[in-house]
């Protein structure tokens, strides 16, 4: 059982959405997701209370530039960075 948390099919660079997807393991846990900008600002967040095992998180209200996800699940971080386009 794979306890991975990874991007997947994210596009680079991201327009209207981020897809990120964890495995089996995790999919009944409680979580929570945070999107930052390059300064280190939260320009948004939030919570995962479904078994699911993936999630698509919309940025169409976000601006242009280079973000930073955090994706937190089952108590494993995942970080990752993209541009919004």
């Amino acid at each position: 059982r794979s306890t991975h948390i990874a991007p997947k099919d994210r596009p680079s660079p991201a327009n209207d959405f981020i897809r990120v997807q964890w495995g089996q393991a995790l999919m009944t846990e409680a979580g929570a997701w945070e999107i930052y900008d390059a300064r280190g600002v939260q320009l948004v967040s939030g919570k995962i209370s479904d078994p699911i095992m993936e999630l698509e998180i919309p940025l169409k209200l976000l601006s242009p530039g280079l973000c930073l996800l955090k994706v937190y699940l089952g108590g494993k971080t995942m970080v990752q960075t993209f541009v919004k386009s």
